[in-house]
């Protein structure tokens, strides 16, 4: 501690260290990304959740699946019936109106609820 009180710029670089670590020690999120758009759509709006992602993920289509349930879904449609107890994230600018901060604050708390850093079930904003 007396170091960073001694040079005070350097916090911000024990934070960026302290970020990779978390980062690299976390579980990956296992997301199902789609859309009923263009693959240039597709490659947009997974673009947007890789930079947004506090952790590492992996990005799924239904048929790369094989059967699993991923850890969330991010689409702008809705997905089928037994893909029901999975965390949802609507793209769809007809349902709603979504901002990257949402998609953000998504994202954060499945990586909380998948390493058990959050206690709580819900994910109302």
């Amino acid at each position: 501690m007396p170091l960073i009180q001694h040079f005070p710029n350097l916090f911000r670089h024990y934070l960026i260290l302290l970020k990779n670590i978390l980062r690299q020690h976390k579980q990956p999120l296992k997301i199902l990304v789609e859309t009923i758009s263009t693959p240039i759509h597709r490659e947009m709006l997974i673009s947007q959740v890789r930079d947004v992602s506090p952790v590492p993920i992996i990005i799924s289509t239904f048929n790369q699946l094989n059967g699993e349930q991923p850890d969330a879904i991010i689409s702008n449609w809705m997905p089928e019936n037994k893909y029901n107890d999975v965390p949802f994230f609507s793209t769809s600018l007809f349902f709603s109106d979504w901002k990257i901060t949402n998609l953000n604050h998504f994202l954060n708390q499945i990586a909380d609820r998948k390493n058990n850093f959050s206690l709580t079930n819900d994910f109302v904003d």
